[in-house]
């Protein structure tokens, strides 16, 4: 267990792990696993792997991420190196900037409107 709480809080593995990219593939997320459970001098056969890393569908996928995101979605826990980099308040809100791309037939964030029992738009914030 130790081997592996070192290797978790190693610092140029933190320091890989927290850099700005863009997500990990499953490929890519298998391996950071990988190298966890082996860091000690326990080892994990491919089966056993395989048990703690099952192959899921995108549609699993996605409801896993659903999930995890109604679970979190109120947390308003600060991070000090996203408020270091203004990318989250001081309460614990990130920061969505009102510029910038879109998706196709989306609008950029920040309106909220407010309609009546008919449909009718009655206000907007």
């Amino acid at each position: 267990m130790n081997d592996i709480i070192t290797t978790m809080f190693n610092k140029t593995f933190l320091e890989e792990l927290f850099k700005p990219h863009e997500l990990y593939s499953k490929k890519t997320l298998r391996t950071v696993f990988d190298r966890l459970a082996h860091a000690s001098i326990m080892r994990l056969n491919q089966a056993s792997m395989d048990k703690m890393y099952t192959p899921v569908s995108s549609g699993e996928f996605q409801l896993i991420r659903q999930t995890l995101l109604i679970f979190f979605q109120d947390m308003q826990i600060r991070v000090s190196i996203f408020l270091k980099d203004k990318v989250q308040n001081s309460n614990g809100r990130f920061v969505l900037p009102i510029s910038g791309p879109v998706p196709h037939g989306t609008h950029t964030p920040g309106l909220i409107r407010m309609f009546s029992c008919n449909g009718e738009e009655v206000k907007r914030l």
